[in-house]
């Protein structure tokens, strides 16, 4: 084992001036082929562009509003390094390139709508032998608008119609919030006067409900506004829809009068079917509503009474219209007037003779009396007589007087003298006709007639 260890060491020893100078020229080798190889030179390094403190810029003093964001943040920007590969390459991950908005001072003078420009910065681990020469572009240009702000009301915007058999409760939809601020650049903000919330209702026969919806931007004629770089929040909107049909609503009964001297011309509802919607259950089953009853006090002017149709629907049920919430009754009230009438005798009907007759005198007269507006409307008045059933002679019958419904005759209904001849009669038929005295035998009331004169 000896004998080995000092055969090395007299071989390690042989020759050491040579072996140390053969080391160092190596090593001088080495650091020439390195330095050949991977020379000091200008290496491009492309960084993309950061932007910081954006928000700086919505705020006062600025209120201003950066357009070019987005184009800004993918600019790329080309930094010229010198130094080693190896060593550009070492730097590269720490080089960051950004603009800083945080100094507002660089904008006190911009107004609206100018396009400055600011200065690109580099940053990164440098060292002696890694040193940046310049980069490209060494300015970018801020594309500005005024920051703004407004309020703005949400609206429904129906898209088609639910199933026909349905109906929308509209005036139950609700939109979550239903007012929206509306921020970004004054161009665009200014432009936006309403936010729609379109819903397509087509067919359908379910309630509504989404969430996380954004409103529709348009102008004052309706016109989608982009709304690019503008900040509209989502909104849940809910909108009821139900089964729909409809009920009747009977006209009401009148009791009491009104003053003497005045009657009832007429009682009508504002409405005589309402369309519902709601519980189906409930809205089929459903009979006529049946309003109270009008009492009457000695009024002497029309006068209305309202009702509310919710007091006589079932729970669940509702009216579809908001105009038919209320129900009007209306009571119309007129003054009674009398009126006179003359009919001429050639203007009587008569009916149930064949022989001859004659009149006493060559017109009736008679007053009716009724509603004011039924009497006015009257332009005449048919009169008849009926003589089936009287003999030949002399007779006082009544007249029948065709009278509107609500008319009535002002004290004993009309009569007229007739004289009816025989087959041998020579009684000359235009001379007066005179009735015998004492002769109530010969003076006859057709008692026929009484059902056609007005009562």
């Amino acid at each position: 084992m000896a004998g080995k260890f000092d055969k090395f060491k007299k071989n390690f020893v042989a020759n050491l001036p040579f072996k140390v100078v053969a080391v160092l020229i190596a090593f001088v080798l080495w650091f020439v082929v390195l330095n050949t190889t991977d020379p000091v030179g200008i290496h491009p390094v492309r960084i993309q562009l950061q932007v910081l403190n954006v928000d700086s810029l919505t705020g006062a003093p600025a209120n201003l509003f950066l357009e070019n964001e987005v184009q800004l943040r993918s600019q790329w920007i080309t930094v010229q390094v010198r130094g080693t590969s190896r060593e550009v390459e070492a730097v590269r991950s720490t080089l960051t390139a950004y603009i800083d908005l945080s100094d507002v001072s660089i904008l006190s003078a911009v107004t609206v709508h100018n396009r400055p420009t600011v200065p690109v910065n580099i940053s990164g681990n440098f060292s002696e032998n890694a040193v940046i020469l310049s980069h490209n572009p060494p300015r970018v240009e801020l594309r500005l608008d005024e920051f703004v702000s407004k309020d703005i009301e949400l609206e429904f915007a129906e898209i088609g119609v639910v199933d026909s058999d349905y109906e929308a409760f509209w005036n139950e939809a609700t939109i979550y919030p239903n007012v929206l601020r509306v921020s970004g650049p004054s161009e665009r903000v200014n432009r936006i006067e309403r936010l729609l919330v379109e819903v397509d209702m087509s067919g359908r026969t379910e309630s509504v409900g989404l969430v996380g919806h954004i409103p529709l931007a348009v102008d004052a004629s309706g016109v989608p506004v982009s709304a690019a770089n503008v900040r509209i929040d989502s909104v849940t909107v809910n909108i009821p829809i139900y089964r729909r049909g409809s009920v009747q609503i009977l006209t009401p009964a009148v009791q009491g009068s009104p003053m003497v001297g005045f009657g009832v011309a007429g009682v009508s509802v504002s409405v005589t079917n309402v369309p519902l919607a709601g519980n189906w259950g409930e809205i089929s089953v459903m009979n006529p509503i049946v309003l109270p009853p009008v009492q009457l006090d000695d009024e002497i002017a029309s006068f209305s009474l309202m009702h509310n149709i919710a007091d006589f629907l079932p729970p669940g049920v509702f009216v579809v219209n908001p105009i038919h919430n209320q129900i009007a009754v209306n009571v119309d009230i007129e003054p009674i007037v009398d009126r006179s009438f003359t009919v001429a005798i050639n203007n009587i009907v008569v009916i149930g003779v064949s022989n001859d007759f004659a009149f006493s005198s060559p017109q009736i007269s008679f007053a009716v009396r009724g509603l004011e507006s039924v009497i006015a409307n009257i332009s005449n008045i048919p009169v008849s007589v009926n003589l089936a059933g009287f003999d030949v002679g002399i007779h006082q019958i009544n007249v029948v007087l065709n009278l509107p419904a609500g008319v009535i005759i002002v004290g004993s209904p009309p009569t007229i003298i007739v004289e009816i001849f025989g087959e041998d009669t020579t009684f000359p038929p235009d001379e007066p006709i005179d009735l015998p005295p004492d002769d109530d035998e010969s003076i006859d009331n057709n008692e026929n007639s009484d059902d056609e004169v007005g009562g």
